[in-house]
């Protein structure tokens, strides 16, 4: 890996972590402000409360991921043309492409990781949401769970179940 490419990646990186780390701080106030009221009055304990805004915070982060990415990216490559590097590095030979080559790679890596947390952690916290949420807020009793790895198919004449 070129110092070039580090160097850009490096950039990229800090950007798209104050970008995404202030969107789910945003995020996250406009719901607790909406959502606030509904915790006191129903007298959901504080700690109930903080673990389910915490549980939220994936779920989050998956969706503004791909808007951080965006910005970063915008937002790097205008300051390295704004600070003339972009220029500097092209009159030295560096084609266009090999410059938002690591943009695109780290892209692409978070790309991959919204797809991962999509599939592996997003159906557990949105089952702990969904759980706080019925008994928490709407006093439910807590019913039967649901394992993924389970079918259950109904024939005419019975059930059966595939594991």
């Amino acid at each position: 890996m070129s110092i070039l490419n580090r160097y850009i990646g490096r950039e990229f990186l800090n950007i798209f972590l104050l970008s995404i780390s202030t969107f789910v701080v945003i995020y996250l106030i406009v719901d607790v402000l909406e959502n606030i009221n509904d915790f006191i009055r129903q007298g959901v304990p504080f700690s109930t409360t903080i673990e389910f805004f915490m549980f939220k915070i994936p779920l989050i982060m998956l969706q503004v991921a791909p808007v951080s990415t965006l910005l970063s990216s915008i937002v790097t490559l205008g300051i390295l043309s704004k600070n003339s590097e972009i220029i500097a590095i092209m009159t030295s030979g560096v084609s266009i492409h090999r410059i938002i080559a690591p943009v695109i790679g780290i892209s692409m890596l978070v790309s991959i990781g919204s797809l991962l947390g999509n599939e592996s952690v997003l159906p557990y916290t949105n089952q702990r949401i969904k759980y706080i949420k019925s008994t928490g807020l709407e006093k439910k009793n807590p019913g039967g769970s649901f394992k993924q790895n389970r079918i259950l198919y109904r024939s005419n004449s019975s059930i059966y179940n595939i594991n």
